[in-house]
């Protein structure tokens, strides 16, 4: 994402970068934009590791125990990852403006593409959504650049970077 790029500590090369952007989630995100400062991948790692392999243990469950559960567990533990984002989202959204304007110019962006007629019939639901983040991004770290303080202007100094 645009905006956690903006935070990541200076000279981290492309490879560690890419692999971040594999381990990156939503939850991963939330708790990353809460930290002040430069994020170090070893920070960013270390926060993705759980939630990676939880994602990977429940997939390898919802395949292997999908026919055994009741259709409203099912439905329930569908509604509990929203909960989870909610949890993770909505104490960031409270202690910084930027969150909370991504947040909601996500929603607005999000249901004016819903109900335009012609993006409906022509675009997935998953499209929406993608163009949403997508907009949603750009625009806030547009509205609300990185701001670098001395220390992080020194670390980059330090790591050869050109700060402005």
């Amino acid at each position: 994402s645009i905006s956690i790029g903006q935070r990541l500590e200076p000279g981290m090369n492309p490879f560690k970068r890419i692999l971040f952007g594999f381990f990156n989630t939503d939850e991963v995100f939330a708790m990353a934009m809460q930290k002040q400062g430069l994020l170090k991948f070893s920070y960013l790692m270390g926060l993705a590791t759980c939630p990676f392999l939880g994602w990977m243990i429940g997939s390898i469950a919802g395949t292997l125990f999908t026919d055994i559960l009741s259709a409203s567990i099912i439905s329930a533990l569908g509604i509990a990852v929203y909960g989870i984002f909610v949890f993770i989202i909505v104490p960031a959204a409270k202690k910084s403006k930027p969150v909370l304007f991504a947040i909601s110019f996500a929603a607005v962006i999000h249901v004016i593409l819903q109900y335009i007629p012609i993006i409906k019939q022509n675009l997935s639901s998953g499209n929406i959504l993608i163009i949403t983040i997508l907009v949603s991004a750009i625009v806030s770290a547009i509205v609300f650049p990185a701001k670098v303080d001395e220390d992080e202007e020194e670390l980059a100094k330090e790591a050869g970077n050109d700060v402005e």
